[in-house]
């Protein structure tokens, strides 16, 4: 057990426990603690938490500072970059990707936004087909079977994990097949934004809405979805709990047919449809301009570079390609198939231009 005498300084007995020989110093030892000091490094501040001790001596259980803290072992001074850990809104900074499937992974794509989180001090988590067992979907009963009935439809998994995420973690989600275009712009947007959920719009046309079926009278009228492509979420807001737990009554109701149209059952539709009717509960909750995230339609896009040869609106940050809608599953495939036949022409070519390197060589030395 620490003891906690009036005066005096840290003791770097720490085998069994640490001596602090001034009162009410635990919040002290906490804050360090935090922000990734080892919590033996204890300096004078007067920093002074808002409650103190009446008494000469306070008493902390060394394993239980240790246990519940999780205090970093490297020193603060060493760590000249430190990360803050909430944004605008007070959504927690770390970005959140997913890939599921067996398809070519859009790696041009995902890292600028894992350039991103470097750049701007964000945690970069990257999701699997096996992280629903990380992130403890059972929190939601009946999560899990669901989760296990669209082992054929990847968006539908996707579309879960995104929402269980945020939920367990708290962050920025962004689609694997988005590009970041203005990463300082992007930065500032989120310091700046208050909503501590957030997402965009999908504006619609009537070729959409008659491609796209039913999907409601009040989203005909308003011709807009929203997109769940990019969310920001603050760790357990009760709207991502909301969403999560109406998951599996929606996709039951809708029988055999709830399985198999994931993004009516457990992705945009849906989440157009909770927020729809949560807006009065959650006023907070807000969903940004589609220019935003998505300023231009994301149909009939085959150029895997194309974010690179136009020009967005001045208010845009990102750009989406729809990797499935657009088939570029078969398209990245292509390209990984011709790289490689690429690379393999190179080294045959190098080998031959070795090999006539040194022909010459005995040449010269038989005549020599």
């Amino acid at each position: 057990m620490a003891v906690f005498p009036r005066v005096g300084r840290v003791s770097k007995s720490i085998r069994t426990h640490c001596v602090v020989k001034r009162p009410a110093r635990i919040k002290a030892l906490t804050k360090k603690a935090i922000f990734g000091f080892p919590f033996w490094q204890i300096n004078r501040a007067s920093w002074m938490p808002p409650y103190t001790t009446r008494s000469s001596e306070a008493t902390i259980s060394f394993k239980e500072l240790e246990g519940n803290l999780r205090p970093r072992r490297e020193s603060f001074f060493l760590n000249a970059r430190m990360r803050v850990e909430e944004t605008g809104g007070g959504i927690q900074k770390i970005i959140h990707q997913i890939w599921i499937g067996d398809n070519p992974v859009p790696q041009e794509w995902m890292d600028t936004v894992k350039a991103f989180a470097d750049k701007h001090g964000y945690e970069y988590k990257l999701w699997g087909d096996n992280s629903i067992n990380e992130l403890d979907a059972n929190v939601i009963p009946g999560l899990r079977e669901l989760y296990d009935k669209f082992a054929d439809q990847p968006a539908g998994r996707a579309d879960i994990l995104r929402i269980l995420a945020l939920y367990k973690h708290g962050g920025i989600y962004i689609d694997a097949d988005s590009v970041i275009m203005k990463d300082d712009k992007f930065a500032k947007f989120l310091d700046d934004n208050r909503a501590p959920v957030f997402f965009g719009w999908e504006d619609l046309n009537d070729d959409d809405i008659a491609k796209l079926g039913d999907i409601g009278e009040d989203n005909k009228k308003a011709k807009r979805l929203v997109a769940n492509g990019l969310i920001g979420g603050h760790k357990g807001h009760p709207l991502l709990k909301r969403i999560l737990e109406g998951l599996v009554e929606n996709t039951n109701s809708q029988g055999e047919k709830g399985s198999k149209e994931a993004w009516k059952t457990v992705g945009p539709l849906y989440v157009t449809n909770i927020y729809n009717k949560t807006r009065e509960e959650f006023p907070d909750v807000h969903v940004y301009p589609m220019k935003y995230f998505y300023p231009i339609r994301w149909h009939n896009i085959t150029d895997h570079e194309m974010h690179k040869k136009i020009t967005i609106p001045e208010e845009s940050m990102l750009f989406q390609y729809g990797y499935s809608t657009n088939g570029f599953g078969d398209i990245f495939r292509k390209l990984r198939e011709k790289g490689k036949a690429s690379s393999g022409g190179k080294r045959i070519r190098r080998t031959r231009r070795k090999n006539k390197r040194k022909q010459r060589q005995a040449t010269r030395k038989r005549k020599d």
